[in-house]
């Protein structure tokens, strides 16, 4: 995926078939194919460590080297937490201080950390990053993935990647936070939309749905996911050098290893897990974000069988760069200068046309206008569209935001990166007072956080920049 961008610019999956002549597919024994990168869910374990120490950044309760401990367990309630060492039996735990611990993926270690936060502030920070919620990025049929719900020992072990369910898309958007300077990107797949017969186009710009974390904070984060790479004592990404690498560049990485849970538990077989990784490269200023899983391989998986997995790929895409065209629209159509008109249709007519038999939900409703190149910012979970900011029928320029207000509103979105104009539509719709520092065209810092109560809100100051 492009950081810059959240285009995606490769995505494949193995087992796979033939479209076409049906290769690869057993038709006696046929089954539902899913696309695994935003059909499937899954606990993503130890790569969630990402989130969580950018999080704790942030919130300024990462104690970094100031705090030491031993690794061996963790006791939260009833369930006891053990690193991946301990676990193996070989080794009895060491002493380490948290930013070692993220390097050496350790769970007691990033617990201690989720613990030092509280959770109920790392739970709003899930929120943050949207996990739990589809991209709705326009393919439609998304998985939705699960938060820890309110079992406490769940929402602390969702610190390592275990009790949370995510997609691939999901995991990408976070990530795109945090190789973006806390700038989350929308993913796409749509660069442009060409009308031949009139020779105008719709052209694809980033899409920006929130920032999570800080600059300062994500720009940390990825320092620390380098040592992952780098650290010969505790780097689990380190072998004779990092394992993970492009040449010339520093590599901000990170792997983890989940369990596989099933209605009857977690599943035991020597291979049942999920081995994952994400890289961003260049660390200090991320061009790529690449993120890779592997279930229940055939052979048995280590640290190592990442190099030739991604490092060539990593490799090709960095001498493609300029081919790939990273931060431009749609080069191939330069020359079309025209953009071509899309209206607004209404959730009845559109319903009507796609033969369905209930209205659109506002997350399908979102999906049909990013498959026009609109950016829709959803206000509430509700099953109902109440309010749009635009009028049915209405001509929208390609990329405009659009807010579209359901029946269970009820906190403060995050605000960064609207428009002033949608910003005051917000305040119209709530009653809540908006005032504005700065100038600018969009919003880059709001006064009240995001999931604070609408009815305790009376007033938000929005700063304004570029």
């Amino acid at each position: 995926m492009s950081a810059k961008t959240g285009e995606i610019l490769a995505t494949t999956q193995r087992p796979s078939y033939n479209a076409d002549t049906k290769q690869g597919l057993d038709l006696k024994n046929l089954k539902t194919w899913n696309t695994i990168l935003y059909q499937d869910q899954y606990e993503p374990g130890s790569t969630m460590k990402v989130m969580l120490l950018a999080s704790a950044i942030d919130h300024g309760t990462f104690p970094a080297y100031n705090e030491v401990y031993y690794s061996n367990e963790l006791q939260v309630k009833d369930a006891t937490i053990r690193d991946w060492d301990v676990n193996m039996g070989l080794a009895e735990g060491r002493y380490m201080n948290i930013a070692q611990g993220f390097a050496y993926s350790s769970n007691v270690g990033m617990t201690r950390l989720e613990q030092k936060m509280g959770n109920a502030v790392w739970m709003d920070y899930l929120t943050r990053f949207k996990f739990g919620l589809p991209t709705r990025f326009g393919m439609g049929n998304e998985a939705y993935g699960g938060l820890p719900g309110d079992n406490y020992v769940s929402q602390a072990q969702s610190a390592f990647g275990q009790g949370i369910s995510v997609s691939q898309t999901q995991m990408l958007r976070a990530f795109s936070a945090i190789a973006n300077d806390g700038q989350m990107l929308e993913p796409k797949f749509i660069s442009a939309i060409y009308d031949k017969k009139s020779d105008t186009a719709r052209k694809s710009k980033k899409e920006v749905v929130g920032k999570p974390v800080s600059g300062s904070a994500a720009q940390q984060t990825r320092n620390y996911m380098i040592t992952v790479g780098t650290d010969p004592e505790y780097g689990t990404l380190y072998s004779d050098g990092p394992i993970i690498q492009v040449p010339g560049q520093n590599v901000a990485v990170k792997s983890g290893t989940a369990q596989m849970a099933t209605d009857q538990g977690y599943l035991q077989g020597e291979n049942d897990y999920i081995n994952s990784v994400v890289a961003m490269t260049p660390a200090e200023d991320p061009e790529f974000i690449m993120y890779v899983t592997v279930q229940q391989p055939e052979v048995k998986f280590s640290a190592t069988s990442w190099e030739e997995l991604v490092n060539p790929i990593l490799e090709d895409a960095v001498a493609l760069k300029d081919e790939l065209h990273l931060t431009s629209e749609a080069p191939t159509l330069d020359g079309v200068t025209k953009e071509t008109t899309y209206k607004i249709p209404s959730v009845e007519t559109l319903s009507k046309e796609l033969n369905l038999k209930q209205n659109l939900s506002p997350g399908a409703y979102s999906e049909e206008l990013r498959r026009n190149l609109v950016q829709p910012i959803v206000l509430g979970t509700g099953k109902n569209i109440r309010k749009m900011s635009v009028d049915i029928g209405s001509k929208v320029k390609a990329n405009q935001q659009v807010l579209l207000l359901t029946e269970d509103f009820d906190a403060v979105p995050d605000m960064y990166g609207w428009t002033k104009k949608n910003a005051d539509i917000f305040g119209e719709w709530t009653g809540i007072e908006i005032t504005y520092k700065g100038s600018g065209k969009k919003v880059t810092k709001q006064s009240v956080k995001m999931n604070t109560s609408l009815n305790k809100t009376k007033k938000i100051t929005l700063t304004l920049g570029d």
